[in-house]
């Protein structure tokens, strides 16, 4: 058991949230990565002198979707303190309300953050594989007492290669080289949209024209339904978007059935 999760369980009984509330999240703050180009044996032990001596050569990630996770803590703390005195009270705490919209923006703010983090590069991490964000870094820890940075951090795999003094990328890259990733990702989205698309349309229509049989069409159009229905299921978010495309479908594969099952 680490000494935040100590530091968690005796404190939480007290509701004032700054004390434990960082000690339970500060070891997310800052994390180790393992350089991608490195092989390193299972049985093999750091020195730490060894460590030390290379410092400059370590590299680490600040994470401030962590940051709103212990804001969001404490505010909640808050409320909870005030939901409770106003039960046992029946008073109303000063400031309950603007403590509530504070929580309710955090929130948002960390749907907007879990939003970034599906981009190529995620504005909230602030990650030694670039060289410039490694280099901040460094500068800032640098300010950090030796004996408590060249400590164990947690470590954890990098995302991509690291980069060297020829990087000269920027935190939300530039506005054209974005609008071009963005068009390009979007002419892949739509072209393998179109391929799935004629799969299930042109799939069902060449096995029916094939085999003129009432039970080859029967068993043809429920599988493609059913398929299409489940692919719709898990890329629509609403239940009436999945309902209307694979009701859609579904007319449009009955014609098919029409047009080639021999009539009796």
């Amino acid at each position: 058991m680490n000494t935040a999760t100590q530091s968690t369980r005796r404190d939480t009984h007290d509701f004032n949230p700054t004390g434990w509330v960082l000690n339970h999240h500060k070891d997310n703050f800052i994390l180790e990565l393992k350089d991608p180009e490195t092989k390193k044996s299972e049985g093999d032990v750091e020195n730490p002198s060894t460590r030390a001596a290379s410092w400059s050569s370590r590299r680490f990630r600040v994470n401030f979707a962590q940051l709103q996770n212990m804001r969001m803590r404490k505010l909640q703390s808050r409320l909870v303190k005030d939901a409770v005195n106003m039960y046992f009270t029946s008073k109303e705490p000063e400031q309950w309300e603007e403590t509530l919209q504070q929580y309710t923006k955090a929130c948002q703010d960390y749907d907007y953050m879990t939003a970034c983090s599906k981009r190529e590069r995620d504005p909230f991490l602030a990650t030694g594989e670039y060289w410039i964000d490694h280099r901040v870094i460094q500068r800032a820890m640098e300010s950090v007492p030796r004996e408590f940075r060249d400590g164990p951090f947690d470590i954890i795999q990098s995302i991509q290669k690291w980069r060297y003094e020829d990087d000269t990328s920027t935190i939300g890259g530039t506005r054209n080289a974005s609008n071009r990733k963005l068009a390009t990702k979007g002419f892949y989205k739509r072209l393998r949209t179109a391929a799935i698309s004629g799969v299930f349309l042109l799939g069902p229509m060449w096995l029916m024209a094939l085999h003129h049989e009432l039970h080859t069409a029967l068993v043809s159009t429920t599988l493609a339904v059913a398929l299409f229905g489940f692919g719709m299921s898990w890329f629509l978010e609403k239940e009436s978007d999945v309902l209307a495309s694979t009701a859609a479908y579904a007319a449009v594969i009955v014609v098919f059935v029409g047009l080639n099952t021999p009539s009796t």
